[in-house]
């Protein structure tokens, strides 16, 4: 911690790594919850690791920029990819269109359907993902 409790207010990755400093902090849902309410323009809505590994490996290519230092704990680095898919979709998904189709997309990968959007060379161009 840098220079004490006010700094981790001030900080959402320096308090995502302090919480990470509970045991076993990756898999508790409060871990993520947690971080979405105080910081959600840095976190995301999603209270399970399996769900935001599922989200990261499916976009990874749309993670253009590292905020990830060495030393992150493994759900950081998680974290911090996934602001950065989320910052490349914020750009392509401006409309609520756009976001409208992205929310189904989530919903059926989450589901474990197959995502015939993504393998489509018109609708991947189309949604903005190619």
């Amino acid at each position: 911690m840098k220079g004490g409790v006010k700094d981790l207010i001030d900080d959402p990755w320096e308090f995502g790594a302090w919480l990470d400093g509970t045991p076993d902090a990756e898999n508790r849902g409060l871990r993520h919850m947690l971080l979405f309410l105080i910081f959600p323009d840095f976190y995301e809505r999603i209270a399970t690791a399996r769900h935001k590994n599922t989200i990261a490996a499916t976009f990874a290519h749309l993670a253009q920029e590292s905020v990830s230092r060495d030393g992150d704990p493994p759900a950081m680095s998680l974290d911090k990819t996934l602001f950065s898919i989320r910052k490349a979709l914020d750009f392509r998904f401006a409309s609520n269109h756009y976001r409208a189709r992205l929310r189904l997309l989530l919903r059926k990968m989450l589901r474990g359907e197959t995502l015939d959007v993504l393998s489509g060379q018109r609708e991947h161009a189309h949604l903005g993902l190619g």
